[in-house]
């Protein structure tokens, strides 16, 4: 038997008078769902930005899978629809659809990235139905928590105005046929995209494991929110290294912060703790820490041959994510 759902928890909250946090459950024991980390086996329906060597249906994969453990240290039962990359696991959605029905599913996830003119950059969760009439009012909901999650994971949005559509309102040319994964559900769905991978700075981010994860989280952050689970104790620091001087070789959008280029192999540390990570070499500067306790700490940017070092206080709260990015300078222009 399923779980009360979100909605009617909230009317019984609402009718007692009883606090929303008292009446959150400490894990997600007894629920169930789907994962669908979209596409798969670099095909012809996969999606491939050369530039970057980013494949789509890598990086859904790995957002799906870390989402899955997230959950599952929740005592939540996940049911993934594949876990490798083959050929073979680019399900038909009718197959995807009769799967998850049949795990008698709380929720489904269909995780993809987004493509468009090169230029553009913001997430986009889409529903079944329209804008105005959802099949599921519990799925509209929840695709406004993911959107605004996911949202919160980054500063380098092109736009940041609420991108939340039915797929009947989303695709008008397709009348009501809608996304195909979404189209049989027994069950409340989503599809997610999570960003633009033809936008050349979030495709090198894309490249990373740890910015995946980060999105892997924001998800994990919705689901508990939706369900009302007691969110999680601890808080992540990330954010991106960038060089205040030279200019990225791409081209990008003037209203985020990507004009300016990455700086690769940088070292940064967490004080207290002395935790350091080192920034990869694909063109992104992207750094993360999880799994903090709340309080207060300082950033340390160490020596990088040709840069000043740098370093910022921060503030890290639980359940969130304190970005923090920096500009490095070079030595030089400390003299």
């Amino acid at each position: 038997m399923k779980r009360l759902r979100p909605i009617v928890f909230l009317f019984v909250l609402i009718l007692t008078g009883t606090s929303n946090s008292m009446a959150q459950e400490p894990d997600f024991s007894g629920y169930r769902f789907f994962i669908n980390p979209g596409h798969g086996g670099h095909d012809a329906d996969d999606r491939h930005m050369v530039a970057t060597d980013f494949w789509e249906s890598d990086g859904n994969l790995e957002k799906g899978l870390y989402l899955k453990s997230l959950l599952e240290k929740k005592q939540a039962t996940v049911f993934i629809s594949r876990t490798t990359n083959n050929t073979a696991d680019d399900l038909d959605f009718s197959v995807l659809d009769e799967m998850a029905n049949a795990a008698n599913i709380d929720f489904f996830l269909s995780i993809h990235s987004n493509g468009g003119n090169g230029q553009i950059n913001r997430p986009l969760m889409l529903f079944r139905g329209y804008d105005d009439q959802p099949q599921y009012p519990g799925a509209k909901d929840m695709a406004a928590i993911l959107w605004q999650k996911v949202l919160e994971n980054g500063h380098d949005w092109t736009n940041t105005g609420k991108y939340v559509k039915g797929d009947f309102s989303f695709y008008t040319s397709w009348g009501k046929l809608g996304l195909g994964v979404l189209r049989n559900l027994a069950a409340p769905g989503v599809l997610s995209e999570g960003s633009f991978h033809d936008y050349l700075p979030e495709s090198w981010r894309l490249r990373n494991q740890d910015f995946l994860h980060h999105e892997a989280w924001a998800f994990y952050r919705a689901f508990a929110a939706y369900f009302n689970i007691a969110p999680a104790t601890e808080g992540i620091a990330a954010g991106i290294i960038r060089d205040s001087c030279q200019k990225a070789s791409w081209k990008c959008a003037r209203s985020a912060n990507d004009y300016l280029r990455p700086v690769n192999d940088a070292i940064i540390r967490l004080v207290p703790g002395n935790r350091t990570y080192q920034v990869d070499h694909r063109n992104n500067g992207f750094y993360y820490f999880d799994s903090i306790p709340p309080g207060n700490y300082t950033l340390y940017v160490d020596s990088l041959q040709g840069y000043a070092k740098d370093s910022a206080d921060i503030v890290v709260e639980a359940d969130r994510t304190t970005l923090t990015d920096f500009r490095l300078k070079p030595k030089a222009s400390q003299k």
